[in-house]
């Protein structure tokens, strides 16, 4: 992605969805750590993409609600994951998520949680307990 791209500090709304991006820079186009630049974000699609992991710095965007990452590769969260105070929709639907991730049970705001056609085998009681204000979750298609 163009670095400049991530200099836009009052972007509120991003889609990248369907671009061929990919996790690091020898991807060719990949999101980087300086997303977490453009602070005020709310929304980010990055649906049909080809991404395996997040950059941490994405636990930084602390306005973020809404998170579209369905039809990717993706596989691990990184640790600060687990940092998006205000994020109310998430969804991971038909990447390679073996398990739910832990760092998801931080997320105390989510809503709606859609983990459709992965790979998933069983659920950690623990992760999905602590989601209280969760209305909408979507497992089907999962192993």
């Amino acid at each position: 992605m163009p670095n400049g791209l991530w200099c836009l500090k009052n972007l509120k709304f991003l889609d990248l969805s369907n671009n061929k991006i990919g996790s690091q820079k020898i991807d060719g186009s990949y999101i980087s750590e300086a997303i977490a630049e453009c602070e005020q974000l709310v929304e980010f699609h990055a649906s049909g993409n080809m991404l395996t992991s997040l950059p941490e710095s994405i636990g930084e965007l602390r306005f973020l609600e809404v998170l579209d990452l369905k039809d990717n590769r993706i596989n691990m969260f990184p640790d600060k994951f687990g940092c998006l105070e205000r994020l109310l929709k998430l969804n991971l639907d038909g990447n390679c998520l073996q398990s739910v991730p832990v760092c998801i049970g931080n997320l105390h705001t989510l809503s709606e949680l859609s983990l459709a056609k992965n790979q998933i085998k069983n659920i950690e009681q623990d992760c999905l307990v602590r989601l209280r204000n969760l209305v909408m979750l979507s497992l089907h298609q999962n192993q």
